[in-house]
């Protein structure tokens, strides 16, 4: 970034890392002369600092509005539009793990979870889901069926494959306690007992790789909107984040495939199949629920958001 180059309507002119970024427009650009002659963007570790800058005119655009902000800001006659991200955050179990290695245990955890329950918790800037990709992402399968939480359900499975009485440990970023709450009280009516820790990030982490724990909270975007991302850093056998330490020859096979078939149709049905046997016949973990990405304005601009979360300068316009 010491010397940056590249071909946009944009050169840059400023960068202060971690603090502002300020772009001129480059003339020469072969599309024709971009909106606006300079673009500052900032960045602010502090979420309230960040808000108030915004707040006070410093700023015309909010990316990532925090979600406890969003009513202020419409009181105030500022523009909020939201539209639901690429990202999904879901439980994985640790497949090796006494517990977690028997699909009948795995079962029993996902009846007793309440997906109304975390988006509850998380606000309305959050909705259920029912797999490992959110709708718009090349690969959702709409034939999943909806998670179903129904304790009663989970009692029963429990008693029969022998998960009453056990204990397990569910490792998890620091700072949400009430996810953490929700697991351990849910299982605690199965008679599961549920050791919740949570982990600063290097910790969280070093238990990953060394699979410490029996479950993990988890979350993955599928930035190019498709799910093959999903597939090969999550769920191939040897992928970087495999979390789960799901291994199958077939499923790999599969995830092959939907990378070399050139027909749209064909590629599709495969990443489908592939969604349906890690959400439903394998059970690799539980799928919680999809943020909504939240943005915000001043009155005299306009914008449409991108389902891939990416921002142009020129896609942010006054309106005329």
């Amino acid at each position: 970034f010491e010397r940056p180059i590249g071909t946009g309507p944009y050169k840059l002119k400023v960068w202060l890392p971690g603090q502002l970024l300020e772009y001129t427009r480059f003339a020469s650009y072969w599309a024709g002369k971009a909106n606006y002659h300079s673009v500052r963007l900032s960045s602010f570790s502090d979420l309230v600092e960040r808000v108030e800058t915004f707040r006070s005119g410093e700023a015309d655009f909010l990316a990532d509005v925090p979600y406890v902000a969003v009513d202020m800001l419409l009181e105030e006659g500022l523009e909020v539009v939201a539209l639901p991200s690429l990202e999904v955050q879901f439980l994985l179990f640790n497949l090796d793990s006494k517990e977690f290695s028997k699909k009948g245990n795995r079962e029993a955890f996902s009846a007793a979870i309440d997906q109304d329950a975390f988006a509850d918790f998380v606000g309305e800037y959050a909705k259920p889901v029912n797999q490992f990709v959110s709708n718009g992402v090349f690969g959702f399968n709409p034939r999943i069926r909806e998670h179903e939480y129904d304790l009663e359900k989970a009692i029963s499975l429990a008693e029969e494959s022998g998960f009453e009485g056990e204990t397990i440990h569910f490792h998890l970023p620091i700072g949400l306690d009430g996810l953490g709450e929700h697991v351990r009280t849910q299982l605690s009516e199965l008679g599961v007992k549920v050791v919740v820790s949570y982990l600063d990030m290097p910790n969280l982490l070093e238990s990953i790789e060394d699979r410490k724990a029996d479950v993990y909270f988890f979350g993955f975007k599928a930035d190019s909107g498709d799910a093959s991302d999903f597939f090969e850093t999550v769920v191939r056998s040897s992928a970087e984040l495999n979390v789960s330490g799901f291994s199958s020859t077939e499923v790999d096979s599969l995830i092959d495939e939907s990378l070399t078939l050139m027909n749209d149709k064909a590629r599709l049905a495969k990443l489908q199949e592939l969604m349906s046997i890690v959400s439903e016949r394998e059970l690799i973990g539980v799928p919680l629920f999809e943020y909504l990405s939240v943005y915000s304005y001043a009155p005299e601009l306009t914008f449409e958001p991108r389902t891939d979360g990416f921002i142009y300068f020129d896609d942010i316009d006054l309106k005329r």
